[in-house]
């Protein structure tokens, strides 16, 4: 039966592919299966996991080849995308916690890919879970040195965003630290905006007008008075709090700071100055 039918098959292979061309020229006429020319065409796609599309062959109908199905809505080739990975694509302002599902992921060159701004579910919080944590939980030298977190300033002798009784004094200090995709966002609420520095990666305050005020903090946001402990006759300065100003990896010994200052760090070591607590510890505004 088997041979029967490899014969009939080279039969009418040769039949079709090596007669008269259908001009009258002695040309070939092609390969034909069911009535349609061979080679079938590729590129025909329906749609796969997530939207992508997943190739399938094309069907002969009626003496041409056509997709089946036709005018299929996908994008992007699925190209081995991992179909058990939840490819829902959730708003990720800080890069971390999931927000609200804004869609599917399209399959890229074999990975889930979602729209900027949003993360596949597998690889962010769940909403309201990390959020506090990452950057509301910071203190002013964390904050400035987080990814995606930014400080925001208030008055803590005359607050506006927790208003209470006034005092006779000024004090700009970290009020919170948000993320920047709230802090920096245009037309952000007053008491939720940072500043431009604070919404420039790497960057921080210009102290050099800065003059001492209150509190041990200076004049400008994000500017603190710094002392030398070992020079009480030397002026106070204002410095930038930095990502580094509490954060010392060496063996040294830290300054002898009076009991309301901290001794301050660049990130490596002590710079031999104390800082007002204000600058390191979370929820210190109005210390």
């Amino acid at each position: 039966m088997r041979t029967l039918l490899l014969a009939s098959l080279v039969l009418t292979a040769c039949g079709t592919s090596h007669g008269p061309a259908a001009d009258g020229g002695d040309g070939d006429a092609g390969v034909v299966i069911g009535d349609c020319p061979l080679p079938a065409p590729t590129g025909c796609t329906q749609p796969g996991p997530g939207s992508c599309c997943e190739s399938v062959p094309a069907v002969c109908r009626d003496g041409a080849w056509v997709c089946n199905p036709s005018g299929v809505n996908c994008e992007g080739a699925c190209g081995g995308c991992d179909p058990l990975l939840p490819n829902g694509c959730f708003e990720s302002p800080d890069g971390m916690c999931c927000g609200d599902q804004v869609g599917v992921a399209a399959c890229v060159s074999g990975n889930w890919t979602c729209p900027a701004g949003a993360l596949l579910e597998a690889f962010c919080a769940p909403p309201g879970t990390c959020a506090p944590s990452r950057c509301e939980s910071l203190g002013e030298a964390q904050c400035i040195g987080a990814a995606g977190c930014a400080p925001v300033y208030d008055d803590a002798c005359c607050a506006a965003c927790t208003p209470t009784e006034c005092a006779d004094c000024s004090s700009p200090q970290m009020l919170t630290c948000v993320p920047t995709a709230t802090g920096c966002a245009p037309g952000a609420p007053a008491c939720e905006a940072s500043t431009m520095w604070g919404c420039t990666p790497g960057a921080v305050a210009d102290c050099a007008g800065a003059s001492p005020v209150a509190e041990g903090r200076c004049s400008e946001r994000g500017c603190v008075v710094a002392i030398d402990p070992t020079c009480p006759s030397c002026p106070e300065e204002c410095v930038p709090v930095t990502g580094g100003s509490c954060t010392a990896l060496c063996d040294s010994i830290p300054p002898n700071c009076p009991l309301d200052l901290v001794p301050e760090a660049d990130g490596s070591c002590w710079t031999g100055r104390c800082i007002p607590p204000t600058a390191c510890l979370p929820d210190s505004f109005g210390l």
